[in-house]
C-alpha cells in the first residue's frame, strides 16, 4: 500500500484565510472646504422655490431675426417664414349620419359585388365632362380614305400628332397626321423576315417620344425589343418571342414586355443599366399578348393567351390576384382607368369588357357583343378624359362606347366583308376628333387607311 504522507492527510481539507490586519482608524478632522461646500448644500435646500410666472404678466417677446421665425409652442427659431394656419371651414365639423337610401339594399339585393360594382360605373357622373360623348353621338363622321405608307399594315399606334404603322413583313412607317391627310415621315427598317406584334409610343418625357415595338423570332432568329428615336436605334434585346410592350408611367428608362424568357413571361428591362427582373414563372405558364402598367407604376397589368389576366407587384416579385374572362378567348388588349380599379379587357373573339378589381367575377359593363366565328385582335384606345371607348366591333367595325354607361355613341368605321380592320387610332385633338384604323383586303392585295371625323360645333356666347 502506499504511503500515507502529511500531505495526503490533509488533502481536501478547506484551508484557513489569512485575514488581513486592522488599520487604525484615523483621527483625523473633516477638511475647511469639506464644512464649507456642506453649508452651502444646506443653506441651498433651505431657500424657498421661485414663485411661477403669473398670466397677468407679460411673456417677454423673442427677438426677430432676418429669415427665421420663432415658435412658441417648440421655443425654437426656424428657419423660413411661419406657416399660415387656414382657419377651419364649417363644413368639416359637419358629421354625416347614415340616410335610409343609403342603408337600402342596392338594387333588391345585398351583393357586396355588385353594390361595390355599381357604385364604379354612377360615380363619375358628376366629374366628368360629357360634352365629347354627345358631340360623338350627334355627329355624322366624315370618312376619308388615305394612302397607306406600308403595304401589308398589322398595327399602328399614334401620339402628339404621329402616327406610326407597321407592316407585317418588318418595317415601319411614322407619318404626321394633319388636317389634310398624311406626310410623309421616315421609315424604320426594323427586321426583314421577322413578324411584327406591337406598337407603342412613350409617354411625353420629353419633345420627342420614343417608339417601341416587339417581333416574333423564326428562322433560327430571336424575337426583339427595340426602341427607336428620330431613326436612332436606342435599346436592341433579343428575346425568343416577344408579343407586346408597356412604357413605364414615371420612369423613362424603364420598359415591360411580354415575352418567352426562360420560365418567365414578362420582363421588366431597365435600358440605361440593361438590367432586367423577370417576373413570376409558377402561377401562370402562357404567354402574354397585353401589358398595362398602373398609375403608381409598381404594379404591372398582364393579359394572357389562356384568358386568364394576372397583376405582378414589382416590389414583392408576386402575384398580386389573377382574373380569368368567363369564357375561353385570349386576351389581345388591355387599358388600366386613372383610379386603378378599372380595367377594359379585349379578346379575340370580340369581347370588350369592362373588369372592377376589387370584384373578380363577372364583367361590370360589355361594350362589344361577341362573335365567336370572326376571330380577330381586338384593339382598343381610351381617350385622355377617360370618357370615349374606341375599339373593334368585329373584324370590319370599329365603334365608341362612352366609357362609364357602356351605350354606343357611334359606329365609326365600317368596311366590306371582304376586308379586314387591323389595329386602332384615337386622336384627340381639340378641333376635331379622329379614330384612324388600316383596312386591308383579304388576299392582302391592296390596303389604305380610313379615318372617321367628328367635327367640334363652334361655341358662341351672348351677353345680354
Amino acid at each position: 500500500m502506499p504511503r500515507k504522507t502529511d500531505a495526503g492527510r490533509d488533502h481536501g481539507r478547506p484551508t484557513k484565510k489569512r485575514k488581513p490586519a486592522k488599520r487604525a482608524a484615523s483621527t483625523s478632522e473633516p477638511s475647511a472646504a469639506f464644512l464649507a461646500a456642506l453649508e452651502a448644500q444646506r443653506a441651498s435646500h433651505n431657500t424657498p422655490a421661485p414663485e411661477p410666472q403669473l398670466a397677468s404678466e407679460p411673456t417677454p417677446v423673442p427677438k426677430a431675426m432676418a429669415g427665421f421665425y420663432y415658435d412658441a409652442e417648440q421655443k425654437k427659431y426656424f428657419r423660413g417664414n411661419a406657416p399660415t394656419k387656414a382657419p377651419l371651414s364649417l363644413h368639416k365639423l359637419v358629421v354625416s349620419t347614415p340616410t335610409a337610401s343609403s342603408r337600402r339594399r342596392f338594387d333588391g339585393r345585398s351583393n357586396v359585388t355588385t353594390l361595390l360594382s355599381m357604385r364604379q360605373v354612377r360615380s363619375p357622373w358628376a366629374r366628368h365632362d360629357y360634352d365629347i360623348a354627345r358631340l360623338v353621338w350627334r355627329k355624322t363622321p366624315r370618312i376619308t380614305s388615305l394612302p397607306s405608307p406600308v403595304y401589308n399594315p398589322i398595327d399602328m399606334a399614334f401620339a402628339n400628332g404621329r402616327l406610326a404603322v407597321a407592316d407585317a413583313s418588318g418595317s415601319i412607317a411614322v407619318c404626321e397626321l394633319t388636317d389634310v391627310g398624311l406626310q410623309n415621315g421616315a421609315e424604320i427598317a426594323a427586321g426583314a423576315g421577322l413578324q411584327m406584334t406591337r406598337l407603342q409610343w412613350q409617354r411625353a418625357y420629353q419633345t420627342t417620344p420614343a417608339l417601341g415595338y416587339t417581333a416574333l423570332g423564326g428562322a433560327n432568329r430571336p424575337g426583339f425589343l427595340r426602341v427607336h428615336r428620330d431613326n436612332v436605334l436606342l435599346y436592341n434585346q433579343a428575346l425568343q418571342d416577344a408579343w407586346c410592350l408597356a412604357w413605364h408611367p414615371h420612369k423613362a428608362t424603364h420598359i415591360a414586355v411580354g415575352a418567352t424568357h426562360k420560365k418567365s413571361r414578362a420582363v421588366v428591362l431597365d435600358m440605361e443599366y440593361n438590367q432586367r427582373v423577370r417576373g413570376p414563372s409558377s402561377n401562370v405558364a402562357s404567354d402574354v399578348f397585353a401589358q398595362a402598367f398602373l398609375s403608381c407604376g409598381q404594379v404591372l397589368f398582364n393579359g394572357t393567351r389562356s384568358g386568364v389576366a394576372w397583376l405582378w407587384d414589382l416590389r414583392s416579385h408576386a402575384v398580386c390576384l389573377q382574373l380569368r374572362l368567363p369564357r375561353a378567348a385570349s386576351i389581345s388588349d388591355v387599358a388600366i382607368l386613372g383610379n386603378d380599379v378599372s380595367c377594359i379587357l379585349g379578346a379575340r373573339d370580340g369581347g370588350l369588357e369592362r373588369y372592377d378589381l376589387r370584384a373578380l367575377r363577372a364583367p361590370v359593363l360589355t361594350y362589344a357583343v361577341l362573335t365567336p366565328a370572326q376571330s380577330h385582335a381586338t384593339r382598343l384606345a381610351v381617350d385622355a378624359t377617360e370618357t370615349v371607348l374606341c375599339g373593334h366591333v368585329s373584324a370590319h367595325e370599329v365603334g365608341l362606347w362612352d366609357v362609364d354607361t357602356g351605350c354606343l355613341l357611334s359606329r365609326a368605321l365600317d368596311t366590306p366583308r371582304d376586308a379586314r380592320l387591323y389595329g386602332v387610332a384615337l386622336d384627340t385633338a381639340t378641333c376635331a376628333w379622329r379614330v384612324v384604323s388600316a383596312c386591308v383586303t383579304a388576299d392582302r392585295v391592296s390596303s389604305h387607311l380610313l379615318c372617321a371625323e367628328y367635327s367640334a360645333t363652334s361655341r358662341t356666347t351672348t351677353s345680354s
